[in-house]
């Protein structure tokens, strides 16, 4: 029993650093997309590089320390202030990337359906100062909450980071807001969204077939908000697949803290991954 123990945390950190360099390179690779492309004034892509920073960040955090810290159990990782302070970047990244995942779909919404309202005030700087904002709320809601003793700490009995004081009102609410529950119905919303954009879009295309230039343009944001709603149901089937199903099944809790540190990573790291391999393919995009 113990060696198939130490045989499945081998392989569960062979796979976690695997995923970890995915994430990282990815976005790294999908950044660079961007620039060679030139298009870091347009405010689509703006919005995109900053989803892929976080999503980095976090891959980076997993492999330099929570994969390290939930697997090999390293007694320097385990200091209390040390994984107060990653797990409180860690957050900021998350909330930071979740909000990007939003600010997204509102971007292509506002693009396909109030395209004179987005024209005029969805420029670069505003985009700038959105993600400015999507990091500034992040930080200082996690601030906020670190004043009651409420942040990310290691977990002796689980070997991860957990939010601690759990039996506090407040702490509970900080940890039923940042949960995957909520991520799951984020993304149905946005999810929701990317249909009404799609809907209005076959509209234009099927309204302006004369006008080939329009066309083309109105197709080209086809194509990415179906890669955009596929990103979404990629997230919605990674939660549903390591938070409810595999969660369900496992009931070691030492497996149980690597699957879920291995879903948490995977939903960031496959971003970069899905968005960069789409991007390839669509270097001809045409700003609205």
């Amino acid at each position: 029993m113990l060696s198939i123990l130490i045989t499945g945390f081998f392989i569960g950190l062979i796979v976690e650093f695997q995923v970890s360099l995915i994430g990282i390179f990815s976005n790294l690779i999908l950044i660079r997309i961007v620039l060679i492309m030139k298009k870091q004034e347009n405010p689509f892509y703006i919005l995109i590089i900053g989803l892929a920073i976080f999503d980095g960040l976090l891959s980076f955090l997993f492999l330099i320390y929570v994969t390290p810290m939930t697997i090999l159990e390293m007694q320097f990782m385990e200091n209390s202030y040390l994984s107060a302070i990653f797990g409180f970047i860690l957050m900021t990244c998350f909330l930071s990337a979740t909000f990007s995942h939003s600010g997204i779909t509102l971007n292509r919404f506002l693009a396909v359906s109030f395209p004179i309202i987005y024209r005029n005030y969805f420029s670069a700087n505003v985009t700038k100062i959105i993600i400015l904002i999507f990091v500034v709320t992040s930080f200082l809601f996690n601030s906020t909450f670190s004043i009651y003793d409420c942040g990310l700490e290691y977990d002796f009995e689980y070997h991860t980071l957990s939010v601690k004081n759990l039996d506090t009102p407040i702490c509970s609410t900080y940890n039923q807001i940042c949960s995957v529950n909520n991520v799951f119905i984020l993304s149905a919303i946005n999810i929701f969204f990317d249909v009404i954009s799609m809907m209005k879009l076959r509209q234009i295309i099927h309204n302006r077939n004369k006008n080939v230039a329009t066309t083309n343009t109105a197709k080209t944001d086809m194509g990415y908000l179906k890669q955009a709603m596929a990103q979404a149901l990629y997230l919605l089937f990674n939660v549903c697949l390591f938070f409810f199903t595999f969660s369900s099944f496992i009931k070691n809790p030492d497996y149980g803290c690597i699957v879920t540190s291995l879903g948490w990573l995977t939903l960031h790291a496959s971003d970069g991954y899905l968005k960069s391999v789409g991007y390839n393919f669509h270097l001809s995009f045409t700003e609205y």
